[in-house]
């Protein structure tokens, strides 16, 4: 009940849903806590799904809706959240970084999953840098498979933030050389719309 207050999740199960909390200790000290939602009527075939959270947000904001999913598609719901936020801790002054968030997130899922297992990812923001770290990097979570991943509000990343805060620089060059000239009048438009 006291955990339960503390992470502002609900004292009681809701209809149909059993939660659990897991925490797991981090290498660099500190730890990464994990909430399951579990529905009763738990479909044996269905694939777990792993759900980073966005940035400084506990998995208890997104409760309303994970329970929903997990009652509706019967599957189970690995909630992680991030170091520092929620009931993960931090290890002493170690500054939240995108490594800590990443080992925080392969810490969770070598310890969720057997080697060969596989599951889905959900992630909102912040959340997104890990989950596509993660994709990219298949070695990092030892022999576990993801199937799907579905990434919600993600920041860009760094080759789509050079283009985009660097975009009117382009097209500024690409008029000084005169290329828009030999451009068709939709691509010329297009251009236009996108620096507008």
């Amino acid at each position: 009940t006291y955990l339960r207050r503390a992470l502002d999740l609900p004292v009681q199960d809701s209809s149909g849903l059993n939660l659990n909390f897991q925490v797991f200790p981090l290498e660099a000290g500190g730890q990464v806590a994990v909430t399951r939602f579990e529905p009763e009527n738990l479909d044996s075939q269905s694939r777990p799904l792993v759900f980073f959270t966005g940035v400084a947000r506990r998995s208890a904001i997104y409760f309303n809706l994970l329970s929903e999913i997990a009652r509706r598609d019967r599957r189970r719901i690995f909630a992680v959240d991030h170091p520092y936020v929620g009931g993960s801790v931090g290890g002493g002054n170690q500054l939240v970084s995108s490594s800590l968030l990443i080992a925080s997130a392969r810490e969770a899922l070598t310890r969720l999953f057997p080697v060969g297992s596989g599951f889905d990812i959900l992630a909102h923001s912040l959340g997104t840098v890990v989950a596509r770290h993660i994709y990219m990097n298949p070695s990092w979570i030892d022999g576990l498979k993801i199937h799907r991943m579905v990434l919600v509000a993600p920041p860009p990343t760094f080759m789509e933030s050079l283009m985009g805060h660097h975009f009117d620089l382009l097209v500024g060059i690409f008029n000084f050389l005169d290329v828009q000239r030999s451009m068709s009048p939709a691509t010329s438009e297009w251009a236009r719309r996108i620096v507008h």
